[in-house]
């Protein structure tokens, strides 16, 4: 494998995580704000636990693609 090519691969694999980073942490402070929103704990802990599951799936889903893109290099 040619160097250069071998690190391009690598920068996109990397630019691709830190998209799913910011994703999930943008994601992560809105679930701050609606946990403080929230006025019943049932609300609270319903809330929590879907967003907890769709950021589960996202990041499931972002490291899938990022392996596939690594992996085909």
């Amino acid at each position: 494998m040619n160097n250069s090519f071998g690190i391009r691969c690598l920068n996109v694999a990397l630019e691709r995580l830190l998209s799913s980073y910011r994703f999930l942490t943008s994601n992560a402070k809105e679930a701050v704000g609606l946990i403080q929103r929230s006025e019943s704990q049932d609300e609270t802990t319903d809330d929590a636990v879907r967003l907890q599951e769709s950021l589960f799936k996202l990041n499931n889903a972002q490291i899938l693609k990022i392996r596939k893109t690594t992996v085909r290099g």
